[in-house]
């Protein structure tokens, strides 16, 4: 995921991003505990603000859905 979120190729840090926020929205649909909710949090948060800061729309969106 680091390396994808990272990449110059714009799609791979667009699918890397869809992959988190798809993962979120399965734990919350499936209503399950995750053992650390706090170090989950700070990775969303951290992988959101890395989309937000990019230069491509697409990226950007989805990285504020996440926020969301």
């Amino acid at each position: 995921m680091w390396s994808a979120i990272h990449s110059k190729n714009w799609r791979l840090r667009e699918y890397c991003l869809e992959s988190v926020l798809n993962y979120m929205n399965d734990l919350i649909k499936e209503n399950r505990k995750v053992k650390n909710e706090f170090k989950l949090f700070k990775a969303c948060i951290e992988i959101s603000k890395l989309g937000c800061e990019d230069k491509i729309v697409q990226v950007y969106f989805i990285g504020l859905k996440i926020l969301v």
